[in-house]
């Protein structure tokens, strides 16, 4: 293998991993362009349902308008329907949350340790009275 395709593939997981999000995304377009490549091949919008494409949608996470927004501007309002769209957007916002709550929970850790360090500090310098 060439090492610009090494450099290629390591670049692409570490976008397509970088969260869990990301991940999601990924894999549900991926799947989108599996499952309908023979249309999509043969449809202009091909390249931004591409994987092997750097502008496939598959790289870049668009909110709910900006995705309908997409699908408009491609004449593909009903390509996905929306009970999936509902469902895409769904698992994101659970997977947000969860991102948001460990974040929280990691930053709650350092407080409390810059807590008990403060403490500790205090606690020291009264016994060196």
């Amino acid at each position: 293998m060439h090492i610009e395709g090494l450099i290629k593939i390591l670049n692409l997981w570490t976008l397509t991993t970088s969260t869990p999000m990301q991940a999601y995304w990924y894999i549900f377009f991926y799947i989108v362009w599996v499952e309908n490549r023979d249309f999509l091949t043969n449809h202009k919008a091909a390249k931004y349902f591409d994987p092997d494409n750097s502008v496939s949608i598959c790289y870049y996470i668009l909110d709910r308008s900006q995705f309908m927004n997409f699908l408009s501007v491609l004449h593909m309002e009903t390509f996905i329907s929306t009970e999936v769209i509902d469902s895409l957007y769904k698992k994101l916002g659970e997977l947000e949350t969860d991102e948001v709550n460990k974040i929280k929970a990691k930053i709650l850790k350092v407080l409390l340790i810059i807590y008990s360090f403060n403490h500790i500090l205090k606690f020291t310098n009264r016994q060196n009275l």
